[in-house]
């Protein structure tokens, strides 16, 4: 968790903010608990370099393939999409 002393950039809080947007189901909040899962506490532009779509949807508990297959079954095209573009986002791309 993060303590008083970490501080975020304004530019690491709008990668979050703007990759939060995509996902829509998706609070900030969640998406700060997902990312601390995946970077640990310090989350800044390098840490949010090493993010993947893979490493992302486990944090939120999604197991099925970057490609959508679960169990025999298909994400949506738009779904995928939106997980590969919030990533692209907190890479700093796309903004």
């Amino acid at each position: 968790m993060m303590t008083s002393e970490d501080t975020i950039s304004p530019e690491v809080a709008l990668r979050i903010a703007l990759a939060t947007r995509v996902l829509s189901e998706v609070s900030v909040g969640e998406m700060i608990e997902a990312l601390q899962d995946c970077v640990g506490d310090t989350i800044n532009e390098d840490s949010l370099s090493r993010v993947t779509v893979a490493s992302l949807k486990t944090a939120f508990g999604h197991t099925n393939q970057v490609d959508g297959e679960e169990d025999g079954e298909d994400g949506t095209t738009a779904e995928i999409a939106a997980w590969k573009e919030a990533v692209a986002i907190l890479w700093g791309q796309n903004i």
